[in-house]
């Protein structure tokens, strides 16, 4: 992998089952705050289904959850999908395609400098 300044993979997405339902990656934790709770919540389940509030609420924070895991598992993926974008650069390059300069954009913008 290309020099980089972010925490190399792999990173593993670890969700905790207890109180208060805190979302992680390894090795370089990342903290994502829930976006809402209830004192009705006491499982994760629980937090999945928006227990506790009232059901014109729910909806809207059970989507909310969804994409906020949805984004969890991108963030965690980011170190393995980097890497294998550059071993495709480099094998297609090798065979005399290119120029990639999207791809190539795309892993500048990770590495912060666009």
């Amino acid at each position: 992998m290309t020099d980089t300044k972010f925490t190399p993979g792999p990173w593993t997405l670890k969700m905790s089952s207890k109180w208060p339902f805190g979302m992680s990656i390894d090795p370089n934790i990342v903290h994502i705050d829930r976006i809402a709770s209830s004192t009705a919540q006491n499982t994760l389940e629980d937090l999945r289904s928006a227990k506790g509030f009232r059901n014109n609420q729910r909806e809207k924070i059970v989507d909310m959850i969804k994409t906020q895991e949805a984004n969890t598992c991108l963030i965690a993926a980011a170190p393995d999908l980097y890497e294998a974008l550059e071993g495709v650069i480099t094998a297609m390059e090798g065979l005399g395609h290119g120029p990639f300069d999207a791809e190539r954009a795309a892993l500048a913008k990770a590495r912060g400098e666009q």
